[in-house]
């Protein structure tokens, strides 16, 4: 059953895309030859996919949440 403690999960969850955002920053910035353009790409390509299902969830909870009247 979806509560509103779920919800508050989900949105700390969303919350880390901004440590993951600045873990591929400092790896860049820390070893600028050691990544191509490919690789980054492809990095921050995965943590855009990665938070668009994490969204995703979170708003399914969020409507379930209103459907049911459990949040206003």
């Amino acid at each position: 059953m979806t509560d509103r403690f779920d919800l508050e999960q989900g949105i700390l969850k969303c919350w880390n895309v901004t440590d993951d955002i600045d873990m591929v920053y400092r790896k860049i910035m820390d070893n600028p030859d050691e990544l191509d353009v490919d690789e980054i790409s492809n990095l921050l390509l995965g943590i855009k996919s990665l938070y668009d299902l994490k969204f995703d969830e979170l708003f399914n909870t969020f409507e379930q949440l209103t459907h049911d009247k459990k949040i206003l």
